[in-house]
């Protein structure tokens, strides 16, 4: 029977109800971990301590990477170019110092990955600035010439306020160039990018909504047959601003494997990495397998929202109750404050995806939410 919607949502701190009260809420786990992520196209992982699978990546293949840097000083009016942060002991004078640090940083990562063969190094510099579309010709080419299975597209320098483009002298390369340029000469093959700048987490929120504005239904299975295999790492969230040489340092080196790693967590510098990852099986099904995620599952849902999803519960008419509530982003923090009072209005915070009596929802309920927001391990 479903609870109310509505309804000042009581909880009964008092009673022994079998210890069901707002403090036991539970909170839907992220789809993506805080472990690293390989640039060599997903190796396939043995099984971890989740229960996942090796076989939800793809395999490993030999891939090609072209670096593309923007430290350039002069920009048009309009760009608003945001340089990375640099550590409070820095002088800002030390910039291009640390900038071709990090470059070298990058360089010494690259050069232990047996599987990634460095093509293309394109640097702008001040002095030595190029146009946007002098890298977007070397991009095209990159794909084009391109004899490999897969690809590392990353970049490093100023991000555009607010939307994380890469900034160039004349105007910004955005994630739908990119988009654009694969699925036009290298559509069919992995292509993992690396945006590391200001505001980059914004790639990801793009990527999801090309992903969506196509149709595909938010599982690698859809994806690997439409032939889009991408995968996006963003050295910090959409609202943030990275600092200069974090996210190299962060990047880690597997020595067994020979191959560079990405963390995806909070870094000392105190950004946020994340990644985006469109080719990875979300579902119990095995890639030769039908997949079981339905169409109006969303890549939006899957990544943005999986974490803005909670299991609260609590009491409703002196009754066990429990709601499945889809939190808005914006008002997240005022949602787990009020959690600690005596009521709270759930529809105030966001929408309830699903609710009803007893001490907790059913399994065919929880399978089917963890089957549209987050991962269900075999």
């Amino acid at each position: 029977q479903e609870a109310s919607a509505l309804m000042a949502f009581k909880i009964n701190l008092s009673k022994n109800m079998n210890k069901i009260s707002v403090c036991n809420y539970d909170v839907l786990q992220k789809i993506f971990r805080a472990e690293p992520c390989k640039t060599e196209s997903d190796e396939p992982r043995k099984k971890n301590q989740e229960g996942e699978c090796e076989w939800r990546s793809m395999p490993t293949c030999n891939m090609e990477m072209m670096l593309i840097s923007s430290y350039g000083d002069e920009f048009i009016p309009l760009l608003d170019a945001v340089p990375k942060l640099l550590d409070n002991a820095v002088e800002a004078s030390e910039r291009l110092i640390l900038a071709r640090k990090e470059l070298d940083a990058i360089l010494d990562k690259c050069r232990v990955d047996d599987g990634v063969m460095l093509k293309y190094f394109c640097t702008d510099f001040p002095g030595a600035q190029f146009p946007k579309y002098y890298y977007i010709d070397r991009v095209k080419k990159f794909f084009e010439q391109s004899d490999k299975d897969g690809a590392v597209l990353w970049y490093t320098g100023h991000g555009e306020r607010g939307t994380g483009n890469w900034c160039f002298k004349d105007g910004v390369i955005t994630l739908d160039d990119i988009f654009g340029l694969y699925m036009d000469h290298f559509r069919g093959k992995r292509l993992t990018v690396v945006s590391d700048c200001s505001y980059s987490g914004k790639w990801i929120s793009d990527c999801v909504k090309k992903m969506d504005e196509i149709g595909i239904p938010s599982c690698g299975h859809h994806a690997r047959e439409q032939g889009i295999l991408l995968k996006v790492f963003s050295s910090c969230q959409e609202d943030e601003e990275a600092t200069i040489g974090a996210y190299s340092k962060a990047a880690g080196n597997n020595e067994k494997k020979g191959t560079v790693t990405f963390s995806v967590k909070q870094l000392d510098s105190g950004q946020n990495a994340c990644c985006g990852d469109f080719r990875h099986i979300y579902c119990r099904k095995k890639p030769s397998e039908q997949c079981e995620i339905s169409s109006n599952s969303t890549w939006e849902d899957r990544i943005i929202n999986c974490s803005l999803v909670y299991l609260v519960r609590g009491t409703d008419k002196e009754r066990p109750a429990w709601y499945y509530v889809l939190v808005d982003k914006a008002k997240q923090v005022e949602f787990k404050i009020q959690l600690k009072a005596d009521t709270i209005n759930l529809e105030k915070f966001g929408k309830i995806l699903n609710s009803g009596y007893g001490i907790g929802p059913p399994d065919d309920v929880t399978t089917k939410i963890k089957r549209k927001f987050g991962v269900l391990n075999p």
